[in-house]
């Protein structure tokens, strides 16, 4: 007599059959009927991590839902995930929801958190999967000495479920003692297949290139009037099309910044803070899915190693291609102090042609995630070298202007000299990577118009944020709420865009996704909308808000710590408050600037206008309270993010 689970394994496999079967009989109609082709695929509907009605009242209220990294690592199977740790022994059990389609699978992953594998000695557990009782999956991992560091990974797995399933995870050990830090279950998202028709493109229904240069400032295209001469191709862009002269990324860094070009919301309301929350939530709605629904073709190609699908940004996207430096993730960890993992524009090149050329007459949505001119700067010799220096100044190292700038504010005597020498030469290398990047948008325009695809697609470039050069005490990005870092190019050139024409009025980034759907034509559903951007009836302007969950506050005497901390600021006219809720009273600290006045924000007048400053400091507090209870449970990121952000240089070596 076979047992149980056998039965039930044969009896799930029976229903995906008849679901693909279906799916096949549906297609071939089609077919037959002579209509636009229809493709399937899967995709993620929830996660049970954030289902509050899959719990059933007597879950073990020891589990802990956080990110699990079983190494630090930008593989894709040793990455971080979102996952529900169970101590061992333990079980945590969930009832798939009424809301499972049909021929839902769950996808999951198992493994242990790096943490498992610190210190002497090790054993081995066993991870199991049952569903109404009937073991489904069972396996044994080895933690500590049982697990050399190649096989400290995730183990992906795809079950067959159906609504009102109880799924119990349980974790025991089988040899030695348990690890000290639980067994992980990661994902558990719950897909099901979609059907979907491509749709044709053409003027009047255009594609889309969406491309994100990493940490670009406005003021370093020649559009924006920087005499560099760095960025012809981006400079033609802009001559044929619409140009923003104001648009202001939410935060300064590239996590939150990212997440809300995706999805029209504020940081504070999709929750991609960075720590202890750096994962996209099913929960939301993304530009990728909205287009994919509506017949686009979805495509991301990222060469950051933030933006990838360990946290969820392939949401929506039928391919996401993830480019970092393989090489260097070797499986050793991150060299803290040349923190070059990025991949390269021409690799992104590399990878777009050959889609691009198979979407023959299709619409689509290709999105690129460029890293030049992030840090460390190395601008390519044979496309940058009029802007790369012969040499470097005696005493320059990649980090030396921020080792100058942490002295000089500790009140240490420094080489001023010095420290004006090394930012300009990291200036100029800055420059030489606009360059390289400038010539990769280039190459991608002449690459449509030979497929003869550039007068049907919308194509858009800006940043998620910008670049510090010691404007405000500081270098690099992530810290502060400053015009350097948060000014970022907005321009769009294509089907329905007005050409030759520079908007004036101040823009959020967070507009531009559904602005975006506008021109395309496509609903905007439940996606947040507040007008086309490019439109006869823009969104007014009104106060813009901006955050940074990890930011540094420089205090009256110039000086600033190493502890992290948030800060949220709020632009109304030509004021600019700054607000750092942990310093200063009870209150917070605030700094005011009149930007009319004073447009590099170098003088205080909080003191001179206290009505006004409280006034905005009230409508900063107001805005987080409304746009957090938007925000989904949040994941925490953990110990192994934090030295995963150390490693690329978002967070200072101790």
């Amino acid at each position: 007599m076979e047992d149980r689970s056998g039965a039930r394994g044969r009896e799930r496999a029976g229903r995906v059959r008849a679901a693909a079967c279906g799916i096949a009989l549906l297609l071939l109609a089609c077919s037959e009927a002579g209509r636009a082709p229809i493709e399937t695929s899967r995709e993620v509907l929830f996660s049970l991590l954030t289902r509050s009605d899959a719990r059933p009242p007597d879950s073990d209220a020891s589990v802990e839902l956080r990110l699990v990294w079983p190494r630090m690592s930008f593989h894709r199977d040793s990455a971080g995930l979102p996952a529900a740790v169970v101590p061992i022994p333990g079980s945590l059990s969930f009832v798939l929801p009424r809301d499972t389609p049909p021929g839902a699978e769950l996808q999951l992953a198992l493994g242990l958190d790096a943490a498992a594998h610190e210190g002497e000695g090790g054993g081995r557990v066993r991870l199991e999967i049952r569903l109404d009782g009937g073991t489904v999956l069972s396996q044994e991992i080895g933690w500590g000495e049982e697990a050399p560091r190649a096989r400290r990974r995730w183990s992906r797995h795809a079950l067959a479920v159906a609504a009102g399933e109880r799924l119990e995870l349980r974790a025991e050990a089988t040899s030695g003692p348990p690890p000290p830090d639980g067994a992980a279950f990661g994902l558990l998202d719950v897909s099901a297949p979609v059907l979907r028709r491509r749709t044709e493109a053409s003027r009047g229904a255009p594609s889309l290139v969406l491309i994100l240069i990493d940490t670009l400032r406005a003021d370093r295209l020649g559009c924006y009037g920087s005499p560099a001469g760095a960025s012809p191709h981006v400079d033609a862009l802009a001559a044929r099309g619409t140009l923003f002269e104001r648009a202001y990324a939410p935060s300064p860094w590239t996590w939150p910044s990212t997440a809300t070009l995706l999805t029209g919301l504020s940081p504070p309301a999709h929750g991609v803070l960075g720590l202890p929350s750096c994962f996209l939530a099913h929960d939301h709605l993304t530009l990728a899915e909205q287009l994919r629904r509506a017949g686009f073709a979805t495509a991301a190609i990222s060469t950051s190693p933030l933006v990838d699908r360990e946290r969820n940004f392939d949401q929506g996207f039928e391919e996401f291609h993830h480019l970092i430096d393989r090489e260097r993730d070797s499986g050793q960890g991150l060299d803290e102090a040349d923190h070059g993992v990025f991949g390269t524009a021409p690799e992104v090149l590399a990878l777009a042609e050959p889609w691009l050329r198979r979407r023959a007459g299709e619409r689509f949505f290709l999105y690129l995630h460029l890293t030049e001119p992030h840090g460390p700067y190395l601008p390519d010799p044979a496309l940058a070298s009029a802007w790369i220096p012969e040499r470097a100044p005696e005493g320059w190292r990649p980090r030396r202007v921020s080792q100058l700038l942490r002295r000089r504010t500790a009140g240490e005597a420094i080489d001023e000299e010095l420290l004006q020498r090394c930012l300009e030469h990291n200036s100029a290398l800055y420059d030489g990577e606009v360059a390289t990047v400038d010539h990769a948008v280039g190459r991608l325009l002449e690459l449509l118009r030979e497929l003869g695809r550039l007068e049907e697609t919308l194509v858009v470039v800006t940043s998620d944020h910008g670049e510090e050069f010691a404007e405000h005490g500081m270098s690099g990005h992530g810290k502060q709420l400053h015009e350097e870092s948060l000014r970022v190019p907005l321009i769009a050139a294509g089907p329905g865009v007005p050409p030759g024409r520079r908007v004036q009025r101040a823009v959020p980034l967070r507009q531009l996704p559904g602005s975006l759907l506008a021109r395309l034509g496509v609903s905007p559903g439940r996606f947040p909308f507040e007008g086309d951007l490019w439109g006869s009836d823009p969104p007014e302007g009104g106060p813009l808000y901006f955050s940074i969950q990890m930011g540094r506050w420089v205090e009256e005497d110039g000086s600033f710590g190493r502890d992290q901390t948030p800060v949220h600021g709020v632009r109304r006219g030509e004021h600019l408050l700054l607000w750092c809720p942990a310093r200063g009273s009870s209150g917070g600290a605030l700094r005011l600037y009149d930007l009319g006045s004073d447009p590099e924000a170098l003088a205080d007048v909080a003191t001179r206008h206290p009505d006004l400053s409280e006034e905005l400091r009230r409508m900063i507090a107001e805005w987080l309270a409304s746009e957090s209870a938007r925000r989904p449970e949040a994941v925490p990121g953990g110990a192994t993010a934090l030295e995963m952000l150390r490693g690329i240089g978002y967070v200072e070596v101790r």
